[in-house]
């Protein structure tokens, strides 16, 4: 399964009940298309109606997800995939420094709509 990166300021308990108790979250988990070609119509749309789309095609090289990062409505990015492996709870990354296997080149220049530093 595939994932959805929410930026909040501190991962609190009573955060992450609310994720997991009443909205039904796995943490560290989500969703994602079901083949590549859905990836595929969904970039051309972004791309048609003038989306924010903040990084290109690419591969991640954890899970092997082949997706984009785009601005949602509500201004917070979405990563959007398909083909993404599961990992176990066991899983270690070998290579940290190196996030992807080829692509996700900026498009947007700085910062997501909604990713701001959080006032001290």
């Amino acid at each position: 399964m595939g994932h959805v990166v929410v930026v909040v300021p501190e991962l609190t308990r009573e955060l992450e009940e609310f994720a997991t108790g009443l909205l039904g979250f796995e943490l560290f988990g989500g969703a994602e298309a079901k083949r590549l070609d859905d990836v595929g119509r969904a970039y051309d749309l972004a791309q048609e109606r003038n989306l924010p789309i903040t990084l290109s095609l690419g591969r991640h090289t954890m899970d092997t997800l082949v997706s984009f990062y785009m601005g949602s409505p509500s201004g917070f990015v979405i990563d959007f995939g398909a083909g993404g492996a599961l990992l176990g709870d066991d899983f270690v990354q070998v290579n940290p420094a190196h996030s992807e296997v080829r692509g996700y080149k900026p498009v947007l220049k700085g910062w997501a709509p909604a990713v701001k530093p959080v006032a001290a």
